[in-house]
């Protein structure tokens, strides 16, 4: 059996330890070897040698049977199949053939090797390409959605890293608008002042304009 479509420089994987009709276990089964070349012979290839072998440091010649063409890498599933798809995909999976599919809810592996959802109300759509299936069943990923801190999170935040003092937006009821206040900190439930408590606080800057994590430093 021959090697179809196999040029110089393409690498094929040693499947036994013969090195033809050299006589001597030289392959390493399992490992790529680089094609240099061809013999006159239709049955022999030419690889390089076996790192460090005592008797071979050059290429030397092999049969086609003793090779295979190496099984492609196929891809993992990760947090990139989700680049460029409308935000209300938020679970991606394998299933049992490779084929991801993307899921507006949490889906479960099914007897039939896809993942379903036991939401009624769940959508899904094919992605192209595919991917690694040896563990199909576990392969349910949801989307990164980290959102940005803002409001009374983003004042929560600021002062758990230590911040001592957060001028801040809250709204007063006795005199239904908003003032500035500076927090101290925050427990039981409230934001507090010297004085008084609240239970919203959105940061703000001089200028009075509510600020972000990024501006903050979170």
């Amino acid at each position: 059996m021959k090697l179809k479509n196999i040029s110089i420089g393409d690498f094929i994987e040693a499947k036994n330890k013969h090195g033809g009709d050299v006589g001597f276990d030289v392959l390493e089964v399992g490992k790529s070897y680089e094609v240099l070349g061809f013999s006159k012979s239709s049955e022999l290839t030419v690889i390089i040698s076996v790192p460090n072998h005592k008797t071979f440091s050059d290429g030397f010649y092999v049969r086609h049977e003793c090779f295979r063409k190496p099984k492609p890498q196929l891809k993992q599933l990760d947090q990139s199949v989700f680049d460029g798809i409308d935000e209300k995909w938020q679970f991606a999976a394998v299933d049992k053939c490779g084929e991801v599919w993307y899921s507006t809810h949490k889906t479960q592996p099914s007897v039939s090797g896809t993942h379903l959802s036991p939401e009624p109300n769940a959508d899904s759509m094919q992605a192209k390409g595919y991917y690694d299936a040896s563990n199909w069943q576990n392969s349910l990923i949801e989307r990164d959605t980290a959102k940005e801190l803002t409001g009374s999170e983003l004042c929560k935040a600021m002062l758990e890293r230590g911040d001592k003092y957060v001028m801040c937006l809250v709204f007063d009821d006795t005199r239904n608008l908003d003032v500035t206040y500076v927090i101290r900190g925050y427990y039981d439930g409230y934001f507090h002042t010297k004085l008084n408590s609240w239970e919203n606080a959105v940061p703000i800057n001089n200028q009075g304009e509510p600020l972000t994590a990024a501006e903050v430093g979170l």
